[in-house]
């Protein structure tokens, strides 16, 4: 791994607000954990007999060798999986003899958990006469709650009622226009989710940092298809153009308002909605890296935000099986690419993956085939495209597939005009047939050599390698960075890092000691 066995006389802490993974100990990967379950022990210590648990009972069983929680309203003995555990033991030992649904939503709520730890259910909680656990509470925030109930990154950017989006349609004979009015000059199509699949209900969703706007409606009618019209000039203004099922019949109404249509949520409380897609194309990059482009299904749209990736998932030995993937371009080199109006390519994603043939998904990925379907999810992030826009320098440091989220970053760069903005990639491998693309970003940079520098890194280099050799260490960093000035304005500066978790963890340090502040630093982590 990139960056690991460094012995440099300095404490490297973990990314702000991002609990690190801990190194598990032979034997103890996800497919192990998955081989444990199918080897017939019983994990779940009751001899297979489902029954309800009280919290009392639940409370007793606190211990490293007794290890019971509480996950959405059902009872689990943990006690054989605390070993599996990448983040630790010490952080699962948090939801020990108690409630852990609030705590496994934070860190991460995409995973399948009833799926995960089937083979340690013992059944559901006996809630009593309190209220009922196994109801899942989505709170929805209404335009008063919102103003009363920001956090306190929130409050840097106050909301008032004149922000929130709203929407207006009108019709002709054949289409029926849906506009968006969100308020956001930063707002794109990217930010856009739109399921119709069934041609009547539309769950429509726009995507701001922190939070989401829902339109959902029973449409007074079907449609056929649908087509997005991206904001111009900054607008903010996002069009739905409806395809009538039924041309020259005139619509009463747009539709039947369904619960959550018209409010502001909390990104956290976003269903994370799950969908069988196509696999229309995969090439190969390198000897274990593809590029799969999946088709979403019919009447589904997005186009994922710069930065956001999404879940693949898959069902392997009755465990589903999922890891976050970074969306990227199909090629760097097409000023064409998801520029067309009629949104034909935007029903597709690009992943690019590595297969780890000892891994618990990626084999499975490696055996797909065009037609085959997979599982994948809405979009997940936290990067802004509204911070991109703010920088006037971009520097980033990858390893690996670590290059995924630099792709689409690169990629706005070169082609929002608007300002003047440099950027330079650090891109480090173990061999020179590691480098991902490696004739895309030559071709790239050279086209772009007036705004795009790339430096690449082997830690094993061939006879004549004329790039940088070594691990990214933080001599070769404070090279790479050495004539980056701080500006007064701290976000005129953005260092964006990714690669490996404690890769991107000691970067992360490395930079941070250089007097660089957190502000300036986006750390992209699986």
């Amino acid at each position: 791994m990139l960056g690991s066995n460094l012995k440099e006389n300095m404490t490297v802490g973990p990314v702000a607000g991002k609990r690190p993974k801990v190194a598990l100990k032979p034997g103890r990967s996800l497919m192990d954990w998955v081989r444990l379950g199918l080897s017939g022990r019983d994990l779940q210590g009751q001899g297979g007999r489902i029954r309800k648990v009280t919290m009392e009972e639940l409370g007793k069983h606190n211990k490293e060798d007794d290890c019971w929680t509480l996950l959405r309203g059902k009872v689990y003995n943990i006690t054989s999986y605390i070993e599996f555990h990448p983040g630790g033991i010490p952080e699962l030992m948090r939801a020990a003899g108690k409630d852990g649904t609030q705590l496994f939503d934070e860190i991460h709520k995409w995973v399948n958990i009833e799926s995960m730890l089937a083979k340690c259910f013992i059944g559901p909680i006996d809630a009593g006469p309190t209220k009922n656990l196994l109801e899942a509470s989505t709170p929805t925030l209404t335009v008063q709650s919102m103003l009363n109930s920001m956090s306190a990154d929130d409050s840097k950017k106050p909301i008032s009622k004149a922000s929130i989006p709203r929407y207006e349609w009108y019709q002709n004979e054949d289409n029926v226009t849906l506009t968006i009015y969100t308020k956001d000059k930063d707002i794109t199509e990217e930010n856009l989710i739109v399921d119709c699949s069934n041609g009547k209900t539309l769950n429509c969703k726009v995507l701001f940092p922190q939070r989401f706007y829902q339109i959902y409606l029973e449409l007074e009618d079907k449609i056929t298809n649908f087509k997005v019209k991206p904001p111009v000039g900054g607008s903010g203004k996002l069009e739905l153009l409806l395809q009538k099922s039924s041309p020259n019949q005139k619509w009463s109404s747009l539709g039947m308002k369904l619960e959550g249509n018209g409010t502001v949520q909390d990104e956290k409380n976003r269903e994370l909605v799950r969908r069988r897609s196509c696999v229309s194309a995969i090439k190969q990059i390198t000897s274990n890296t593809k590029l799969f482009s999946l088709k979403l299904p019919e009447l589904v749209y997005y186009k994922c935000p710069i930065g956001h990736h999404v879940l693949v998932e898959e069902e392997i030995h009755g465990i589903v099986v999922g890891k976050n993937y970074t969306v990227v371009l199909e090629t760097l080199n097409d000023d064409t690419q998801n520029r067309n109006e009629d949104n034909s390519d935007s029903c597709l994603l690009h992943l690019m993956i590595k297969i780890y043939n000892d891994g618990a998904l990626t084999p499975v990925l490696d055996q797909l085939n065009v037609s085959d379907m997979i599982t994948i999810s809405d979009p997940i992030g936290s990067f802004s495209i509204s911070r991109l826009q703010r920088a006037r320098s971009v520097c980033m440091v990858s390893a690996g597939t670590g290059l995924t989220p630099m792709i689409r970053i690169m990629d706005y760069i070169v082609k929002d005009r608007n300002i003047e903005r440099r950027a330079r990639l650090l891109f480090g491998n173990r061999y020179e047939s590691d480098i991902l693309w490696r004739n895309e970003l030559e071709e790239f940079s050279n086209r772009n050599h007036d705004m795009i520098e790339i430096k690449y890194i082997l830690s094993r280099p061939p006879d004549g390698w004329t790039g940088l050799r070594g691990r990214i260490n933080k001599d070769i960093l404070s090279e790479f960075l050495g004539d980056v000035a701080k500006p007064s304005v701290e976000e005129e500066l953005l260092i964006c890092i990714c690669g490996p978790d404690e890769f991107t963890e000691m970067i992360n340090g490395y930079v941070i000691a250089m007097g660089f502040t957190e502000s300036m630093i986006h750390c992209f982590l699986g």
